[in-house]
This record gives structure tokens, C-alpha cells and sequence, in this order.
């Protein structure tokens, strides 16, 4: 259970030193340090790490993308120890994330908080694939910004060599670019929270039926993993909460957004928020929504503004949304064995 406290410090820490600015670049090279040495180091932690493990040691390779192959088969050419492996992996998902969040956030801080109490963190110890892809997937988010469009298809060929579930999201770039009306948006963002209450199991486990290839998996001997309805009190506590930081947002939009990047990021974030609701009881839909959810820890910032009441709130509402996970059992953290 230390292991969590001492995450939890960390991220209490970011946002308490906001304001020593002679702090700041020293604490950001610790935090940074301490993530990825945790991440690094660790042994046995998560489900899929024994995988991963004989993938490097016996070269058991189950998924198809080439990006992970020629990495452990570029470590093993260099007779790499399979920590080490690890440790690589641990570098580039935190380097890439800490450094988008640097370029894009306007509260860095609040955001590396949240993405340590938004279990974004914990999650990366267990999806090592997915998160690769995912951090490589916000630089195609930022040629959104930049509005590079092929410079977009270059980063979004680099995501599918990882996890190619990433290619979902491809038409973002043009949908990011959608006008909606702000009363239109309330009433989308209500109806697909309210959404969230009815059971869509049985017609999407249909649909992955005719859809067949590594789909008809999911829906047949993964079903009860991977698309089984299952939403707990703790965790329609922490979307009700979540919904309603969104809808006060989105009411009062002109007093938080104060540039196109983060209009634009607050598009991208409202449009697959409203997605999330409705599909958020299925495993498989909230792992394949955390390339855009992720997006979360710089908008929801944006609620506190510099309020000392809501920041308050934001952190109260955090603490309460990374424990309501680790109760509810998602890629727990726990138990932690350092390897060194």
C-alpha cells in the first residue's frame, strides 16, 4: 500500500509547488525521474507483465504490430537484461506524455496530477502496447493543432505499428473541427450520461459477431472480460461528478477557453467524453477511449482557473476518482515488487 502513497505525494506535490517558481524545473526533472524509475523497475505488476516478460525472454510474440517487435528484438540484439525492457518502455510513455502536456497545458502541474490520480499511470504499468500508441497519438493530436495534415498521417501510421485500435480515431481530425451550438452540446452531453444506464452489451457483442476477425474474439470467449455490462456505485459516482464539471465547462466555455489549441482540445475531448458516457460500462470501450479521454487532465484543469475553491474541488474530486478505481479493481498497482 506504499506504493500508493507515495504516487498519490507525488502528484499532492506538483501542484503544491506550483507557485516556488525557483522549484519548478527541479521538481520537474524529480517527478519525472521518480515515474519512470517506478514504472521501470517494477516486477510482476499488472496483468499482462508475465506476458510481456516471456515476449522478451522467449521471444512469445501474440500481437501482430511490428513497432514492439522490433524493439525487443532491437534490446535483445544489444543483450539488453529484460528489466530493462521494461525500463525502455517506462522511458518513452512517460517522456512522451510529460512532454506534450508540457507544450499543451496551461496548469502542467494540475495536469501531471490528474494524470497520476486519473489512474492514467497505474494503467501504463499494465497496457504497455496501448500506452506507446497512445503517447505517440497525442503528437497526431498536435499536428491537429498545427494543422499539418500529413505530418498527421505520419504519427498515425507510427500509432497502428503499436496498437493499431489507435486507427479508430482517425477521423478526429476532421470532427474536431465541428460547430456545435453550447445549448445543443448540453443537451448531447445530458442524454449520453442518461445513455450510460442502458444496456448496449447484447447488440454490440452482435455487431462484433458480423464484423468477425480478431473482433469475433471479444465477443465470443471474451465477453465476460472484455464486454460485460458492469458499472459499480463508486464508479457512477466519479462519471456523475466527471459529467458535471464537463456541463459547467461547456456552460461557461468563454470564461475557460482562452485559445484555438484548447478549443480545439476541448472538442476532441467533449465529442469522445459524450462516446465515454454511453459506453463506459464495457472494459473494452473504456480502454479503447483512453487515447482521447487522456485528454482530461488538461481540460478539467481549466474548472479551477486559479479558484481556490475549486481547486478544492478538483483535488477532493481526484483523490476520490484514483481511489474509487483502486477499490473497484482496475490494474492495481498492488502488490508492488521493485526489481533492482
Amino acid at each position: 500500500m506504499s506504493i500508493v502513497v507515495y504516487i498519490i505525494a507525488l502528484g499532492l506535490s506538483a501542484i503544491s509547488l506550483i507557485e516556488i517558481n525557483r522549484l519548478k524545473n527541479g521538481f520537474y526533472i524529480l517527478l519525472f525521474t521518480y515515474l519512470i524509475l517506478i514504472a521501470g523497475f517494477r516486477y510482476n505488476v499488472g496483468t499482462d507483465f508475465w506476458r510481456y516478460e516471456s515476449a522478451y525472454l522467449k521471444e512469445y510474440i501474440w500481437f501482430p504490430e511490428l513497432g514492439l517487435k522490433y524493439l525487443i528484438s532491437g534490446l535483445r540484439y544489444l543483450s539488453v537484461p529484460t528489466q530493462g525492457f521494461f525500463l525502455m518502455t517506462a522511458f518513452i510513455i512517460q517522456y512522451l506524455i510529460f512532454r506534450f502536456l508540457k507544450k499543451n497545458s496551461r496548469y502542467f502541474y494540475w495536469s501531471v496530477f490528474l494524470y497520476i490520480t486519473f489512474y492514467y499511470y497505474n494503467h501504463s504499468l499494465n497496457l504497455i502496447r496501448q500506452f506507446i500508441a497512445m503517447a505517440i497519438f497525442l503528437y497526431a493530436i498536435e499536428c491537429i493543432l498545427e494543422k499539418k495534415f500529413f505530418k498527421y498521417n505520419i504519427f498515425m501510421f507510427l500509432v497502428s505499428l503499436f496498437h493499431q485500435s489507435a486507427l479508430v480515431f482517425y477521423p478526429i481530425y476532421f470532427l474536431s473541427k465541428l460547430k456545435i451550438k453550447r445549448r445543443i452540446k448540453m443537451y448531447i452531453l445530458t442524454l449520453s450520461f442518461l445513455l450510460m444506464f442502458v444496456k448496449f452489451d447484447k447488440i454490440v457483442i452482435e455487431i462484433l459477431k458480423k464484423i468477425g476477425g480478431r473482433f469475433a474474439y471479444y465477443a465470443t470467449w471474451g465477453v465476460e472480460k472484455y464486454l460485460k455490462y458492469d458499472l459499480s456505485w463508486e464508479i457512477v459516482s466519479v462519471l456523475f461528478l466527471k459529467f458535471l464539471m464537463i456541463f459547467w465547462l461547456t456552460k461557461n466555455l468563454r470564461d475557460s477557453i482562452l485559445n484555438k489549441n484548447e478549443k480545439t482540445l476541448y472538442n476532441i475531448y467533449f465529442l469522445t467524453s459524450c462516446i465515454s458516457f454511453v459506453l463506459y460500462p464495457m472494459l473494452i470501450f473504456r480502454r479503447l477511449l483512453f487515447y482521447t479521454n487522456i485528454l482530461e487532465i488538461i481540460i478539467l484543469p481549466l474548472f479551477y482557473n486559479g479558484s481556490v475553491k475549486k481547486r478544492v474541488v478538483l483535488i477532493s474530486y481526484a483523490l476520490f476518482y484514483y481511489f474509487a478505481h483502486l477499490l473497484s479493481g482496475f490494474s492495481n498497482p498492488l502488490p508492488y515488487i521493485l526489481n533492482v
